[in-house]
């Protein structure tokens, strides 16, 4: 009878563990941002075909990306780990943890969303960005979110 109380107890503090681990902030959206690093002349003769002044860009053109991300709640929420690349997985462009509590000039906090600054780099046609949370307790990460641009 002993056994089967501690057998019942150690089932139940499994199951909560895991439910304390599945309340991890979820990213609501996530958003990739790539602008021109300088000013794009579009010529007339295209201007009104055009769709995007993106596809006006080249491989050897640089472009600024910067990321936001929105959460349903920052409450308990430690860092932000972020990873850009060039194919799905990689973080071949940028991989950096940012700490919740820090605010600079690469990262404008308000009060549910973040914006960060990637950096620039050469335009390519697609980027891969990856998103995870981290709470307080550092055992305790969100799944890994994608955006494909």
């Amino acid at each position: 009878m002993k056994l089967l109380k501690i057998l019942c107890l150690g089932i139940l503090l499994l199951f909560s563990a895991n439910k304390i681990k599945a309340q991890v902030p979820q990213p609501l959206q996530i958003q990739l941002y790539v602008q021109p690093s300088q000013t794009l002349m579009i010529p007339e003769s295209v201007s009104d075909t055009i769709l995007s002044p993106l596809s006006l860009l080249s491989s050897t053109d640089s472009v600024d990306l910067s990321a936001v991300v929105y959460l349903a709640d920052t409450v308990n929420i430690a860092s932000l780990h972020l990873n850009l690349g060039s194919s799905l997985g990689q973080d071949n462009l940028y991989a950096n943890s940012i700490s919740w509590s820090i605010i600079n000039t690469d990262y404008v906090r308000h009060s549910n969303y973040v914006r960060i600054s990637l950096g620039s780099y050469l335009y390519l046609n697609n980027y891969y960005l990856e998103v995870q949370v981290e709470d307080c307790n550092p055992s305790n990460q969100s799944g890994l979110f994608r955006v494909k641009v």
